[in-house]
């Protein structure tokens, strides 16, 4: 059997407000790849989170310019939202 290669970590791109990683570690079982993938992440974020370091995720907002009357809190997640109020006539 050939010797394990040592792990990697290569920088793949630089995107619009992050830095892709790529990381490499030689499996001696590939059965087990799913338990190491999920282990390598948990100690990714333990470590990123342990240098203070916080992860970003992405994120939509959403204005609403008007809704007819009651749709807004219709929508349990934004009943409390206070709708705007409608624009000047044009």
């Amino acid at each position: 059997m050939a010797p394990a290669e040592p792990p990697a970590a290569h920088v793949v791109r630089f995107g619009a407000s992050t830095i892709d990683l790529d990381l490499r570690v030689f499996l001696p079982n590939v059965d087990a790849r799913l338990q190491v993938r999920n282990d390598l992440l948990e100690a990714i974020v333990a470590g990123l989170t342990q240098a203070g370091i916080e992860t970003a995720f992405p994120q939509l907002d959403v204005h609403i310019r008007s809704a007819p009357p009651g749709a807004i809190a219709a929508v349990p997640a934004l009943g409390d939202v206070t709708q705007p109020a409608d624009p000047p006539p044009p």
